[in-house]
């Protein structure tokens, strides 16, 4: 930039911080793929209009060969591990 100063465009990892806590999504992707009748899991950090994260949403997919998957049971699991803020709600 003119005149010596840095511009942040984004994060290049996929640390967010939501309630007062810094997690990095990849650590909870990997708790929760972890989980009974996971096969992967993928989370993402749902902003509002002035760019601050709200909640936490994540996607499974069921393991074929497994038990079926409930994800009550997923959730419950998860929240053993993390604070109440942090499980995915979505």
């Amino acid at each position: 930039m003119p005149g010596g100063g840095v511009e942040i465009l984004a994060r290049i990892d996929d640390q967010v911080k939501l309630r007062g806590y810094r997690v990095q999504l990849g650590e909870i992707e990997a708790l929760l793929a972890g989980q009974s009748g996971v096969d992967a899991a993928a989370v993402v950090a749902r902003v509002d209009d002035g760019g601050l994260v709200t909640h936490l949403d994540a996607y499974l997919t069921a393991a074929g060969d497994g038990p079926a998957l409930s994800v009550e049971q997923v959730r419950a699991a998860v929240g053993l591990h993390l604070p109440a803020a942090l499980v995915p709600t979505g």
